[in-house]
């Protein structure tokens, strides 16, 4: 495996385990993001503003957000259920959100246990934030559910990343047009992945089982 597919994979993980960039950018502060022309944008969807998926955030959690600033109500859609977990020395923040047909997970930054204060964790920033309901979609309606197969229609001749993560069994895949935005499907004892890894192979989406459905959309920072 190449040395970027390998950091890629890290970074994921840590977002998973231990996210360890304590700095947070504003989504006010970041340049806009456009997709390359080559991207099939034929039957865009139309989506709700409150359910877009952008490389950004959500309507209501931007990455690089400070957890303080955020609403505890999100109008319509229910209140952000606060936790605070302890992992591996560090402490973070986690809000959820709890809709009709799944949850949406915004995570704060990890911070270690010597620094962790109740002012440090709420000052923390949003490191990612994990999809799981089909009702949030982006704007080419990629949402939960969606199989391989779609995902691949959605986007010909784009080039996609992908990675197994096997300590969750999953595999992520993220289009190298747009990283902030990580699609994951589950791979039951790391078949695909542990396959992939002993022959040496970089996986394409081709490679992947066409009717394996998206569980989870996961925004990184």
């Amino acid at each position: 495996m190449k040395p970027w597919l390998m950091l890629s994979l890290c970074i994921l993980a840590a977002g998973l385990i231990v996210a360890c960039d304590e700095s947070g950018q504003n989504k006010g502060d970041q340049e806009e993001e456009y997709l390359p022309d080559s991207v099939n944008t034929d039957g865009m969807a139309t989506v709700s503003p409150e359910y877009l998926i952008e490389s950004v955030g959500l309507s209501f959690a931007d990455l690089g957000q400070m957890l303080e600033e955020m609403d505890t109500i999100v109008p319509g859609m229910g209140i952000l259920q606060d936790t605070l977990s302890t992992e591996s020395g560090y402490k973070y923040a986690t809000r959820t959100l709890h809709v009709e047909d799944g949850t949406v997970v915004v995570e704060g930054e990890y911070v270690r246990e010597e620094d962790a204060s109740q002012e440090r964790i709420a000052q923390s920033f949003v490191n990612r934030i994990r999809i799981q309901s089909p009702s949030f979609q982006t704007k080419y309606g990629v949402a939960t559910g969606m199989t391989i197969e779609a995902l691949n229609e959605k986007f010909p001749g784009e080039l996609f990343l992908i990675n197994p993560i096997p300590a969750y069994q999953a595999i992520d895949i993220t289009g190298a047009f747009d990283t902030h935005i990580h699609y994951l499907i589950h791979d039951p004892g790391n078949a695909i992945g542990l396959k992939a890894m002993e022959e040496n192979v970089e996986l394409t989406l081709d490679d992947l089982p066409k009717d394996k459905k998206l569980f989870a959309i996961v925004l990184m920072r």
